[in-house]
């Protein structure tokens, strides 16, 4: 039988308060992203080291503080903004998992089944959808609606980007 190595966990990261549109691009790749919307810098400061998270922030202050824990993020949009993380992520390597973060809370999602799905989601998505998914923190369901073919694309350049 052969043996493999354990997988070394991922890194998390800690998104400042002005990265929110970035740390939902970042849960689209299945990279643990938590977003810190009302922390101040002590706070942040602190949740980095005890949880052993990397700061992506505007702040060029609060980058200098945290020297090599933290990413100094520019860009007029989240497309810039993650573009100014590309030349940080790559050398990672991390793993993409699309999709199996909630966008909203960066929990990881399991599966639903359909009895399960059946009181959160209209009716007709739930006659029409195969699989759901539920995130067990803020209860919210996914399903592959017409907006998923949108998010995969996005995620293909993503992608591709990283790995280009």
């Amino acid at each position: 039988m052969e043996s493999r190595e354990p997988e070394a966990p991922s890194p998390g990261f800690l998104l400042d308060g002005m990265l929110g549109t970035l740390a939902k691009k970042m849960r689209m790749l299945g990279f643990d992203a938590e977003f810190s919307a009302d922390e101040d810098d002590t706070l942040i400061r602190y949740r980095s080291l005890s949880e052993g998270r990397i700061v992506l922030t505007r702040d060029a202050r609060l980058a200098e503080r945290l020297g090599e824990d933290s990413w100094l993020v520019s860009g007029m949009d989240a497309r810039e903004e993650f573009a100014s993380v590309l030349p940080f992520l790559r050398p990672l390597g991390l793993p993409v998992k699309p999709l199996t973060r909630c966008l909203d809370c960066n929990a990881m999602l399991r599966e639903l089944d359909r009895e399960g799905a059946r009181n959160m989601v209209p009716r007709y998505v739930w006659m029409t959808a195969e699989r759901f998914m539920v995130c067990p923190r803020c209860k919210k369901c996914y399903w592959h609606g017409t907006h998923t073919d949108r998010m995969l694309a996005e995620i293909g350049e993503m992608v591709e980007a990283l790995t280009g």
